[in-house]
């Protein structure tokens, strides 16, 4: 026997976050049912990454403050002892996988013929531009370098590197392309007379 249901009402049970299960418990539709109507058209369903945010609202699942700061310290460690497996490193020993702001610097440095290296090993770093042998420059996009952490090692890294005869650049990009343009043409317009010169 075929029973005839409601699409538009058992829609708007779906859509106030009912899973198809929920349906079935709840209005004692058949999961069959429910399938055949997806397949038809005549239930639309959400998307994996809105059934997950709609999970983790249903169902959140909350992880302990001191087992977060054992997590993030384990993996802390295995990075401090194995900085060729850091996400970071990888990126930069991948030259096809620059960033935005990166493939712009290096962009800018050919146009005006400034030879450079990239991420080249300085004492323990690998700064993102090596002009010259003596200056480096470092494109921070905003989500590796706005944290006080990220800001704090940056700082270390930068007194480092000048006490070993470096002069560094830094180039904060937050997005704002026309603000990077500006700032690289300023510098690399007074570095195209100094390093060709």
């Amino acid at each position: 026997m075929n029973k005839k249901y409601n699409w538009e009402e058992i829609q708007k049970l779906y859509d106030e976050g009912n899973s198809t299960r929920d349906l079935h418990k709840s209005i004692g539709i058949n999961l069959c049912s429910i399938h055949k109507a997806i397949k038809r058209g005549d239930l639309k369903t959400r998307t994996l990454s809105e059934a997950m945010i709609l999970d983790n609202k249903k169902h959140p699942r909350s992880i302990p403050e001191n087992v977060r700061k054992k997590i993030s310290d384990k993996i802390k460690k295995y990075y401090k002892d194995n900085p060729e497996c850091h996400p970071n490193r990888r990126l930069a020993n991948n030259r096809n996988k620059w960033t935005y702001p990166e493939r712009m610097v290096a962009e800018f440095l050919e146009e005006l013929n400034i030879p450079f290296d990239y991420n080249k090993k300085i004492l323990k770093y690998y700064p993102d531009f090596l002009v010259k042998n003596n200056i480096i420059i470092e494109v921070d996009g905003d989500r590796w370098h706005s944290s006080k952490e990220a800001k704090e090692k940056d700082s270390i890294r930068d007194k480092d590197l000048s006490d070993n005869g470096y002069i560094i650049y830094r180039l904060s990009f937050k997005g704002n392309v026309k603000l990077l343009k500006e700032s690289l043409n300023s510098i690399f317009k007074n570095l195209g007379a100094w390093v060709n010169g």
